[in-house]
């Protein structure tokens, strides 16, 4: 199953990202625990694992190292990830700005596992 969507960035994503209802629901039954997320910019592709965290009331949010890859990535309220998940539990994140245009990421990181 593959799945398109975006999200906004906002106060509240400081330390964690909601994702839609509606991904969530795609989901059911087989709700992962890790996803792989991975930045796709102009000259790299950095790959995190983050836990999946659900609150009880259907709501499912990236959680560990979310923190460290808003700040890394330096995500400010109203920026928008497009992302592309597939089933393999990786999602592809396409970060844009408030100017609704595509970040370029110019510095070269390596691989993170936080």
């Amino acid at each position: 199953m593959d799945c398109e969507f975006f999200a906004i960035i906002n106060d509240a994503s400081s330390d964690k990202l909601s994702l839609p209802k509606k991904f969530v629901d795609l989901l059911e039954g087989r709700e992962p625990r890790e996803l792989k997320v991975r930045e796709v910019g102009i000259r790299h592709t950095s790959t995190w694992d983050m836990d999946v965290w659900f609150d009880g009331t259907g709501r499912m949010f990236l959680k560990r190292a979310w923190e460290c890859f808003a700040w890394t990535y330096g995500l400010q309220q109203f920026y928008f990830p497009i992302c592309s998940y597939n089933s393999r539990d990786v999602l592809t994140v396409k970060m844009f700005d408030r100017s609704m245009c595509h970040v370029q990421y110019d510095t070269t990181y390596s691989t993170r596992t936080l």
